[in-house]
């Protein structure tokens, strides 16, 4: 026992050792500890390789890492919830053994992407990625009930399904019957990301895309009444009749009763309305009436023999 006598106990640290440690060791530690968690949690949400710890080996992640949004960290689109990230870190400190179930259709994440997180990068929020806003294709079927982006993208933005069959999954009926344009994307037409206020395309995207694969084409005549005409008004693609041409007597009723129009060898318009110029000139008279060449002292048919 001690007594009197005995010195007073010596604390195994100075004071000054003690202020080191209250004000320099545990600050550090803190720290540290803070840098930790900090580099943990954004491992966890930001970092694909942690994604790739499960999902290296499937389809999905194979082809996500080859396609455009390879830069982009799988949690940016595969949005957690807080009781869903603290099962997937649970998961991540027990070596991956299953996280206890939490009412979660998936006890680790949901895979579902909702459209925030599409609209977070695709509505001009983001420099350098493509912006849909204002786009006429994705308002007119953002519009629609029960759409969001990933009716049509689900299957392609890892690159697992052909873009054409997203289309086709509700627009089944519309197929091309034009035998040239049938191998073409839907988009080669309809333009989505186009400012406009329709998806049909106008006279100067079927004229642009024709220039660009070579296709010959013929101006319309500046004085005729149809020089302004959109295509699609004479070309229907997906129209089962005569490769998509429409009837010109779908427009032009009764032709059939009035001058020329009424000999029953006039019956196919374009034999002497040439497409796209309308124009009726005596090489396409003389195409059928080769005797007639000296007839009329080379004046026009049209002079004396009217079409209506």
């Amino acid at each position: 026992m001690r007594d009197a006598t005995d010195p007073p106990p010596q604390w195994p640290f100075t004071a000054v050792a003690w202020r080191l440690v209250l004000f320099g060791l545990v600050p550090a530690l803190l720290i540290g500890m803070y840098a930790s968690w900090r580099s943990t949690a954004h491992y966890i949400q930001n970092d694909p390789r942690y994604c790739a710890q499960c999902h290296v080996t499937q389809k999905q992640y194979v082809l996500a890492a080859q396609g455009s949004h390879q830069k982009v960290a799988c949690q940016s689109c595969h949005k957690q919830t807080l009781d869903q990230a603290a099962d997937m870190f649970r998961a991540y400190v027990f070596q991956n053994q299953p996280a206890p179930k939490s009412g979660h259709r998936n006890p680790l994440h949901e895979a579902d992407v909702p459209m925030t997180a599409c609209s977070s990068c695709h509505f001009g929020k983001v420099s350098g990625t493509p912006s849909i806003a204002g786009t006429v294709g994705h308002e007119m079927h953002l519009k629609q009930p029960k759409m969001t982006c990933k009716s049509c993208h689900d299957k392609g933005i890892h690159r697992d399904a052909n873009a054409l069959e997203t289309c086709k999954s509700c627009h089944e009926k519309e197929t091309v019957h034009i035998t040239g344009m049938a191998p073409l994307h839907c988009n080669a037409c309809h333009s989505f990301r186009k400012q406009a206020t329709t998806l049909l395309p106008s006279q100067r995207d079927c004229i642009d895309c024709h220039a660009s694969r070579n296709v010959k084409f013929k101006d319309y005549s500046k004085d005729q009444h149809m020089a302004n005409f959109a295509c699609s008004v004479c070309h229907r693609p997906h129209d089962t009749t005569r490769q998509g041409l429409i009837q010109c007597t779908s427009c032009h009723t009764h032709m059939e009763r009035k001058g020329l129009h009424a000999n029953d060898q006039h019956q196919t318009c374009t034999d002497c309305h040439k497409a796209h110029t309308w124009q009726v000139s005596k090489t396409e008279c003389m195409a059928c009436h080769d005797g007639m060449k000296a007839h009329g002292d080379g004046a026009a048919c049209q002079s004396c023999h009217k079409g209506k």
